[in-house]
């Protein structure tokens, strides 16, 4: 979803993309500038920084401190990405959003924005529900949860399909089968030459399961 013109190069190989402006990196590269250009408001998060590299946990402390050039920082991307969601909204209309990654984290700092400048930009404003902005529950480690959640569902499914085909073969081979073959072998012309085994398995191929 583009919200720039012609705006910052993206990943995707468009320009303007909305991650390029509302993601924890777009905010931490706007941190960073705002820190280089040596302006009066960046003091705290060149406090924090003590002379190194700027961090995202540092962004964060701002944040939390009640930094007001942080704050900024803040609202110009909830903005971005109000737009975005209310662009969203127009095609596909979903009932909520979840905002997830490492600022997640900052809760109702980072929300609040997000949601007025959401609210700001719903098409039809009052002839349809206003979605849901919440955090992700797991954070920034949705990702890593996820990951880890298919591998133990495939093995799951890989063992569970390993015993349902084994109580299928002796249910099939040792259980009816045999009881199968006991019942019809009588009436078999000839059934008295066939072996018993061969008899169960010729009785059991008819089953369906």
């Amino acid at each position: 979803v583009r919200v720039v013109r012609d705006g910052a190069s993206c990943g995707c190989g468009r320009k303007g993309c909305v991650e390029q402006y509302a993601s924890g990196t777009a905010l931490l590269r706007a941190a960073r500038n705002l820190v280089a250009s040596g302006d009066s408001s960046a003091q705290m998060l060149s406090e924090l920084s003590q002379g190194g590299e700027l961090t995202g946990q540092h962004v964060y402390q701002a944040l939390l401190a009640g930094d007001i050039a942080a704050n900024q920082l803040v609202r110009e991307l909830a903005q971005y990405l109000g737009e975005a969601m209310g662009s969203i909204t127009a095609a596909l209309d979903p009932e909520i959003y979840v905002i997830g990654g490492g600022l997640s984290e900052a809760g109702e700092i980072l929300l609040e924005p997000i949601r007025s400048s959401f609210e700001s930009e719903v098409p039809a404003r009052g002839f349809r529900p206003v979605a849901k902005v919440v955090a992700a529950e797991f954070t920034n480690q949705a990702g890593v949860i996820g990951a880890a959640d298919l591998a133990r569902q495939s093995i799951r499914y890989t063992w569970g399909v390993h015993w349902r085909d084994m109580t299928y073969f002796f249910l099939k081979n040792y259980v009816l089968g045999p009881i199968l073959s006991n019942l019809f072998r009588p009436w078999v012309r000839g059934a008295e030459n066939i072996p018993r085994q061969s008899a169960a398995i010729l009785a059991s191929n008819h089953l369906c399961f």
